[in-house]
């Protein structure tokens, strides 16, 4: 983004203000307002103005252009300077994912460790400032992920899963196998304790990670839609686990 490029395509027009300005403010047409094309602009990438549109949504016409006036001055020359200083503010906020967008190095960005296309799809601005951060603001961290979790189809009605016991499991493990639990217990699936599994419906999937011995977790949908945000099983449970500690606290 060059700002230099950015301010000369800006647009201005002064108008009658309704603010301050004494007995000559609906006589002199001290309001200043700025008009910037993000649709049409040569000076941003696709990527740029795609981010821009994205987050500044609330701020920009139907036809992508962003709006933004002053009037607090009398003297319509101070109110450009204040507008123009505004509208570079409001460009940087809307621009963080492109100035602090670091990642793992699979892509994993922001503490809720979103993909890029996650990140259009589902990050919010819970604090309302214009800013998707999912890096340093916590109120934009937790409504991104609870976002996400909905879209995805995450279910408050049931778990996530079970850890199990497998020590009398001996059949051959197909990882991808999805049973009812009353077909889990009859295969000798246990529950933690050793304990026999409930009797219901509920159809689940059998995972046992590496080095768990005779552990191993029964898996549910909310499982499933874990994956989708991120493939690794030990990423799933560790949500799965904090999504147990929440509720019960």
């Amino acid at each position: 983004m060059n700002k230099e490029i950015i301010l000369k395509e800006l647009q201005f027009k002064a108008v009658r203000s309704s603010g301050a300005g004494g007995q000559h403010v609906n006589k002199v047409s001290s309001k200043v307002e700025l008009y910037f094309n993000i649709s049409t602009t040569l000076s941003l990438s696709n990527q740029e103005k795609h981010l821009l549109l994205k987050n500044l949504s609330t701020r920009i016409t139907n036809e992508g252009v962003l709006k933004i006036s002053s009037s607090e001055s009398r003297s319509q020359h101070t109110n450009k300077e204040k507008v123009v200083k505004r509208f570079l503010k409001i460009i940087d906020k809307g621009h963080i994912s492109l100035k602090k967008m670091t990642g793992s190095w699979a892509g994993a960005m922001g503490q809720c460790q979103f993909m890029p296309s996650s990140f259009l799809n589902y990050a919010s601005d819970w604090d309302k400032n214009g800013t998707k951060d999912i890096w340093n603001s916590k109120g934009d961290v937790f409504a991104s992920t609870a976002n996400y979790l909905k879209k995805v189809g995450w279910s408050n009605k049931i778990t996530w899963g079970r850890k199990v016991n497998i020590s009398n499991y001996k059949i051959k493990h197909k990882k991808n196998k999805i049973l009812y639990l009353d077909d889990w217990s009859n295969l000798g699936v246990l529950k933690n304790n050793k304990n026999k599994l409930p009797s219901n419906k509920l159809k689940a999937r059998l995972i046992i990670p590496d080095n768990y011995g005779q552990y191993g977790y029964l898996v549910y949908n909310n499982f499933e839609n874990l994956l989708n945000w991120n493939r690794s099983n030990y990423f799933a449970i560790a949500v799965g686990k904090l999504s147990d500690n929440i509720k019960e606290n």
